[in-house]
């Protein structure tokens, strides 16, 4: 039987891993095991594969999916992928899907953590006792409880926030001119406007897709309009922050804090002016770096490439069809 090949360039995963379904019905190429799989890798798999697993490090542009001569789908393994050419696919036989629930609970937590890290000092204190220094009025921090959070965005990620936070006190508001008003209703969140949330926020976490409403939402107009105490919190993309409004904001007492795991451009450049200031905490897009997020990421978009290959309905996946011929 011959079987589909499917190219991922960064499994992060064992073969061994994957279920026999899988294993039976694909010949998976895939990169060296730790490095990055970026376009020279993939541009290496794709003239033979049936379909391709990509991230964060690809663009799937029209120059690449040309290359591709048998390709008939392209998945995200992971959210909204927004660095594919969906004209180009669609319009040349080419099947789009992602994986939007796979990571969900993964970033959440660790968006929860980045909230944690920046309000009791965390880093400030690890710092200081590798110092050889002890506490003194630069380690008071804030509790959570009794604090209110913005959430932009309260799709999967954005929901799983508000709740956890909710556990420990929060007030959260959310800003999603998309969601119905009985997820604000059922889970008890105020819905209100893009504005008053800046202006009520002493948090705001991003949680929202990159779009061309959304790219740089976050700019010097709207950091004039949220508290000068507040901090910024981004665990989903970076084109929704102007980074130099944010440095400026940062840097004139506009905001007090900036959390990032995310950036307008990846890797972040040694010389970005945000490396400078001590009032940013910079995480390496790692949000999403668990190993029960990469499992789910890896085999629900190879299952969803399968899937659609053999016709079947797509499970645990969205896919976008190509157009028809």
């Amino acid at each position: 039987m011959n079987k589909y090949k499917i190219a991922i360039p960064e499994m992060p995963i064992e073969r061994s891993e994957l279920p026999e379904r899988i294993l039976e019905k694909c010949d998976v190429i895939e990169g060296i095991k730790g490095q990055r799989g970026d376009n020279d890798v993939l541009l290496s798999m794709i003239p033979d594969a049936d379909a391709i697993i990509f991230n964060s490090s690809n663009s799937i542009t029209a120059e690449l999916m040309q290359q591709g001569k048998k390709l008939k789908v392209a998945f995200k393994s992971g959210a909204w992928p927004e660095n594919i050419d969906f004209d180009y696919a669609k319009n040349h036989n080419i099947a789009v899907g992602w994986t939007p629930a796979a990571n969900a609970q993964s970033v959440a937590e660790y968006t929860v953590l980045m909230i944690l890290v920046s309000q009791k000092k965390y880093i400030h204190a690890i710092n200081s006792m590798t110092s050889g220094a002890w506490r003194n009025q630069s380690h008071i921090g804030r509790d959570i409880f009794g604090q209110t959070v913005g959430i932009v965005g309260i799709g999967g990620i954005g929901l799983r926030v508000a709740k956890i936070l909710q556990a420990m006190g929060a007030d959260i508001i959310a800003f999603d001119p998309f969601a119905k008003e009985e997820v604000f209703r059922d889970n008890h969140i105020s819905n209100v406007s893009f504005d008053n949330l800046l202006m009520q926020s002493d948090i705001i976490s991003i949680h929202c897709l990159l779009t061309d409403e959304t790219k740089k939402m976050f700019n010097e107009q709207t950091f004039k309009k949220m508290k000068p105490s507040a901090i910024l919190v981004n665990s989903a993309r970076g084109g929704m922050i102007d980074e130099e409004a944010l440095y400026h904001a940062l840097t004139t007492d506009e905001l007090q804090m900036a959390v990032l795991d995310v950036y307008g451009e990846e890797p972040l450049p040694m010389n970005h002016p945000l490396r400078t200031l001590d009032n940013v905490l910079l995480t390496p897009h790692v949000a999403a770096r668990t190993k029960e997020a990469a499992y789910r990421e890896c085999v629900w978009a190879i299952e969803g490439c399968l899937d659609y290959l053999e016709g079947n309905k797509i499970n645990n996946a969205v896919i976008v069809l190509p157009e028809k011929n």
